[in-house]
């Protein structure tokens, strides 16, 4: 035993450890680190995915109802409209907004265009349903099947990338 205490070993080492622990998590922090990227367009997704449900799962309430006839073609685009197209793009804002990531080859770079892809693709084939609905015909209906195929493909691509079944 020591006879006298030395406390600013103690807090010599406390600040050691402060330190390198500051150091470890600077990337996460730092609005240019890549992991800090990868982190916001995660945290984008999982915010993305319930605001996503949510919005789809409307949409095919809409349709089914249309389908058996409980709405007309014009309530059904008004619904489409108002439920469904004008919440997508409210929850969406935050997929466009976030910031181009460096660099562009990487994983978070590849989701992000592609998050951002798929919500205005998604959002398009939206506006070209509801117009459909409203004034149909042979061209509206196949610019809003065209759109919906796009989807459906940019979602085969984001569960490739994202590596989900």
């Amino acid at each position: 035993m020591r006879a006298a205490a030395q406390p600013w070993r103690l807090a010599a080492v406390a600040t050691g450890i402060c330190a390198a622990l500051l150091l470890l998590a600077a990337p996460l922090a730092l609005p240019s680190g890549s992991r800090g990227d990868s982190l916001r367009v995660f945290v984008a997704q999982d915010r993305f995915a319930r605001d996503e449900a949510r919005i789809v799962n409307l949409h095919q309430d809409i349709a089914k109802a249309y389908d058996a006839r409980q709405l007309t073609a014009d309530k059904a685009a008004e619904r489409l409209e108002i439920e469904v197209l004008g919440p997508w793009e409210q929850a969406m804002q935050p997929i466009l907004d976030i910031p181009p990531i460096r660099p562009a080859t990487s994983q978070a770079a590849r989701q992000r265009e592609l998050l951002q892809s798929y919500v205005r693709e998604r959002k398009t084939a939206y506006e070209l349903t509801i117009v459909t609905l409203r004034h149909p015909g042979a061209e509206a209906a196949a610019n809003s099947t065209a759109a919906w195929q796009r989807v459906d493909a940019l979602i085969k691509r984001l569960q490739a990338e994202s590596g989900s079944p």
